[in-house]
């Protein structure tokens, strides 16, 4: 048998908990009800809206039904004109959990570190600035730095962070701002390398990263190997079909230097994930533009899903899985995930952000 909504009426002076008290229901669960089914406008946040009057309750139901009505009335994601999936980030910043895994043939490396990344302005052509800040302790294979060449890359890094990109209106990162400011950090960075360190290989490793910060032109080309710059700001806020998908062209640096061309099919679901995120999908295979003498072209694949906040448009969680399959197959897999209030705390207060 099919039930109606039940409805609690609003009286001058009630509270969320108050409420929830006086219906044995749990405040959480009076929210998340509400909010599935009411309009955008009476959505509620801590704590009643002063305009609201009604309150949804849910209806008594078995387990089956509910979970049924829930689908059914699942909330649509909203988009921008065109259906263009929109991007509002203006005032964000959310710190992340970043892992990297590189697999070639039998070698397998693993890389973490945490990371900040805050909007700080919007210029009138729609472009915006983000910081992004690096944690200074980074791991891999779950270690510390423990070679000299991983030792001099760490410090290398802390040169090049707090990084200051510009994003288009659709997401995707297009230049460096704070140039200046890197090449200046640089100059103490190496003079602390060379007094720590010494030898060819030293030499090498310096002369190495400034052939890259010689021009901005030369630290674009070398940012476009950097995992987390391309796997985040991908350029997802974009206009889609009826159908909710298209057919696009995506690259990768799969290997350092060089990027690979995947011809993917971009997807958004038009309804908001069981925990209110918008899912982007992209899943498509590698197109292998250097086939000669009439060879097999290699084959490979990639596949990223992205979770963004209904709110913002920004990503709360993704992951990018891309390979080929040289004579010796190349796999990268990268994860990112918010991390909580509470886990950012403690990040604040035992890593220090470049």
């Amino acid at each position: 048998m099919k039930t109606t909504d039940r409805i609690y009426t609003i009286q001058k002076g009630d509270t969320l908990q108050k409420v929830a008290q006086e219906l044995a229901i749990a405040p959480l669960e009076l929210r998340r009800y509400h909010n599935i089914y009411c309009e955008i406008p009476d959505l509620i946040e801590a704590d009643f809206p002063s305009h609201l009057e009604v309150l949804l309750l849910p209806p008594v139901k078995n387990d089956n039904e509910i979970n049924e009505t829930v689908e059914k009335k699942r909330r649509k994601v909203s988009f921008s004109k065109g259906n263009t999936l929109p991007f509002l980030p203006a005032g964000s910043q959310k710190n992340y959990n970043v892992k990297y895994t590189i697999e070639e043939g039998d070698e397998k490396d693993i890389l973490n570190f945490e990371t900040n990344v805050k909007w700080i302005a919007i210029d009138k052509n729609g472009f915006h600035l983000f910081e992004i800040k690096r944690a200074k302790a980074i791991y891999i294979n779950t270690l510390a730095p423990d070679t000299m060449m991983d030792e001099m890359d760490a410090k290398t890094t802390e040169a090049l962070y707090p990084l200051q990109v510009v994003v288009d209106s659709t997401g995707k990162w297009v230049d460096v701002y704070n140039y200046n400011e890197i090449v200046e950090r640089w100059e103490n960075t190496k003079k602390e390398i060379l007094d720590y360190y010494e030898g060819d290989v030293t030499q090498i490793h310096i002369k190495h990263v400034e052939q890259y910060l010689e021009t901005k032109a030369n630290l674009m080309t070398a940012l476009k190997s950097d995992y987390f710059l391309n796997a985040f700001f991908n350029g997802i806020h974009v206009g889609y079909t009826p159908e909710y998908t298209f057919e696009n062209n995506i690259t990768f640096p799969l290997i350092k230097e060089e990027e690979a061309l995947f011809k993917v099919q971009q997807k958004v679901e038009p309804f908001l994930e069981e925990n209110h995120s918008i899912k982007v999908e992209q899943t498509g295979d590698y197109v292998d533009i250097d086939i000669a003498f009439e060879l097999d072209p290699w084959e490979g694949n990639y596949k990223a899903t992205y979770f963004l906040n209904p709110d913002n448009y920004c990503i709360e969680k993704m992951e990018l899985e891309c390979c080929i399959n040289y004579d010796s197959p190349v796999k990268s897999t990268i994860t990112i995930e918010g991390i909580e209030e509470v886990e950012k705390q403690t990040m604040d207060t035992n890593h220090q952000l470049n």
